[in-house]
């Protein structure tokens, strides 16, 4: 699966993933025992050395250098895990917005879409989103998020759009509109890496 179609890809990085895997895997039985083994001390000292950070008065992914100076790094740990910590550090404040838009649009997947919607006028859709929305008419945000072609980034332009552009729309909780703007400034940066992908 091309991590450009993923939902919310920022956090699903071949980096990170045996912390997201290991113990998943170990629960299905489709783990190997060595490679169990292998694995989880490793995920267990990044934890610790985000920890130890954390302890000293920096806040691992806001306020930890970035980059890294590896004089400050601990010599008990591997160079490979300070390496995780650092990259950690790097897209932690990514990570936070991914979340915010994941909660978003799952709070309000019931969001009904006008029926009259002109997609080419919202913002940030790629040309085959608006295509594809076009074509089939979703009648709810959640029905919308399944179309093939649809990024998770444009469900949340299209969520912020019509919020903003239907007043009372309903759905099953409302944002507050400090979250929308937010969210709107935050998904600059994620809008353009889909539409790159698209091409």
């Amino acid at each position: 699966m091309f991590t450009s179609r993923s939902e919310f890809r920022i956090s699903a990085r071949f980096d990170n993933a045996d912390t997201r895997l290991t113990a998943r895997g170990r629960d299905w039985g489709v783990m190997r025992t060595g490679l169990d083994v292998l694995r989880l001390p490793g995920v267990g000292s990044v934890d610790n050395l985000v920890a130890r950070f954390a302890a000293a008065g920096a806040r691992a992914g806001a306020d930890l250098p970035l980059p890294l100076d590896p004089r400050t790094l601990l010599h008990d740990f591997p160079a490979h895990i300070r390496r995780r910590v650092e990259i950690h550090a790097q897209y932690a404040p990514y990570e936070a917005r991914q979340h915010m838009e994941q909660v978003r649009v799952a709070r309000d997947a019931a969001l009904r879409l006008p029926t009259d919607l002109d997609y080419d006028r919202v913002v940030g859709l790629s040309i085959v989103e608006k295509a594809v929305l076009q074509a089939t008419r979703p009648e709810t945000l959640a029905q919308a998020r399944r179309l093939e072609g649809v990024t998770p980034a444009a469900c949340v332009k299209l969520l912020a759009y019509v919020r903003r552009e239907t007043p009372g729309s309903s759905s099953g909780g409302g944002v507050p509109g400090n979250v929308d703007q937010a969210v709107d400034d935050d998904m600059e940066t994620l809008n353009a890496e889909a539409r790159a992908a698209d091409l």
